[in-house]
């Protein structure tokens, strides 16, 4: 009887140790992954930054095209009469 309950008492202490090992492991992990997505995330900041100059690109194509759309129409306009 004792030994049955001293195995007893030993494979529960060596279960609660598996236990907290592989909660150690987790939260490794856990923190791990944390970090590699704060350096994703500053990656995909930079690289939103980057495309600001497409953005101010279009802008200054449509407006001329826009100018010219409109300077043809009165070009039209003023060469009909």
């Amino acid at each position: 009887m004792v030994m049955s309950e001293n195995l007893i008492a030993r494979l529960e202490k060596e279960l609660d140790e598996i236990k907290n090992n592989d909660l150690h492991h987790i939260k490794e992990d856990i923190v791990g992954l944390s970090e590699e997505f704060s350096t994703h995330k500053n990656d995909f900041v930079e690289l939103k930054t980057d495309v600001r100059w497409l953005k101010k690109t279009y802008w200054v194509v449509a407006s001329a095209s826009i100018g010219a759309f409109i300077a043809a129409i009165f070009n039209i306009i003023k060469n009909a009469h």
